[in-house]
């Protein structure tokens, strides 16, 4: 098998060496912290926060298009349960927006469909089961597992770029290859596997295996036609060679406020979906607020860290971990290790940003 790196190269963001980014490359609006489902990881900040009315996601957009932010996702929650969400998508489109919708799916109906085909360009659909049984273990709502699927190859038909999302729980470890065999079935853009930030966290080391062994799956499906990548922040440093990290593992850019800020649905900006730190309500001052500019200055790494090959993708883990394990944002991701050799950059250009 002939792997490429190129799907996932280590040098899309230079951190230290490269001005930052004027504004983020995404903002992600929750439109609701409601759901129609209670899976058993998720990691909603904003539960059964009420729906934003238009106007309130308008003002956003309004925001967003000033700034020259390029892609809107929309997410929740649910955000299919948001009655006002047609206005909303069609309002991004008409200001030119790439938009994304995160959604489970459940809730599609003739009429959704066609508004979704109109307004959305890109769809990230979760996950959580194989089959009808491990679902509804999963999601703990009875919601149909078949008709779910239907619903994915609907939204597969007429848009552009449909993902799938699954957070990596025992479940997933345990039946990879039930999984691994639906995914290859539905063909999607990219499966999408998430590190989960909350619930049980296991030993480091425990952990660590894990998901070297959850890499070396995922990098064994490629030969069945599954892009599986882990979509959120860990390490690379886990795995001994940089470039097949680099292909299994987007590591942090899309986190703790790299490239996209995220709307809280109780309503002011903040870093991730996870960290929900204040960053108040303008968006200009949100991408500058002192405490965003810390966290992506990436000086609190370890030299070894910031010396490593791989920093541009990985850029140092999760910070939300970090703050579960160590009480602080600032601190080394509970995964981190050593970068071998074949990591280290020589000499070590890190250089501190203003």
């Amino acid at each position: 098998m002939t792997l490429s790196p190129k799907k996932h190269p280590l040098s899309q963001l230079n951190p230290g060496n490269a001005a930052p980014m004027r504004m983020p490359s995404e903002l992600v609006i929750e439109v609701t912290g409601q759901c129609n489902m209670a899976c058993t990881y998720c990691t909603n900040a904003a539960a059964r926060a009420p729906h934003m009315t238009f106007e309130a996601v308008k003002n956003i957009l309004d925001q967003a298009s000033q700034c020259h932010v390029p892609s809107i996702r929309f997410t929740g929650g649910e955000p299919l349960l948001v009655d006002d969400l047609p206005r909303m998508l069609t309002y991004a489109k008409q200001q030119k927006f790439y938009t994304l919708l995160n959604t489970n799916a459940t809730l599609l109906t003739p009429k959704s469909l066609n508004m979704l085909i109109q307004n959305v360009d890109n769809v990230l659909i979760s996950l959580q089961g194989f089959n009808n049984i491990s679902t509804q273990e999963m999601t703990r709502t009875p919601a149909s597992f078949e008709e779910k699927i239907r619903n994915i190859f609907l939204l597969k038909t007429f848009i552009t770029v449909v993902r799938l999302g699954t957070v990596i729980t025992p479940n997933l470890i345990n039946h990879f290859s039930k999984y691994a065999a639906l995914v290859e079935k539905i063909k999607p853009h990219t499966w999408e596997l998430f590190r989960p930030m909350k619930g049980p966290i296991p030993s480091m080391a425990e952990d660590g295996t894990r998901y070297i062994s959850l890499c070396r799956s995922l990098l064994k499906s490629r030969e069945y036609g599954i892009h599986g990548i882990i979509g959120n922040a860990i390490p690379l440093c886990i795995l001994p060679n940089p470039e097949l990290a680099a292909m299994v593992m987007a590591g942090a850019r899309a986190d703790d406020g790299h490239t996209r800020l995220v709307w809280d649905a109780r309503g002011f900006f903040k870093p991730s979906y996870f960290i929900t730190e204040n960053l108040g309500i303008d968006l200009n001052a949100a991408w500058n607020h002192p405490f965003l500019r810390k966290m992506k200055n990436l000086a609190y790494l370890p030299s070894a860290c910031r010396a490593c090959k791989a920093l541009p993708q990985c850029l140092g883990g999760s910070r939300t971990l970090a703050k579960q394990m160590s009480g602080s944002y600032f601190m080394p991701d509970p995964l981190f290790k050593e970068p071998s050799k074949a990591f280290i950059k020589k000499p070590a250009s890190f250089q501190e940003q203003p």
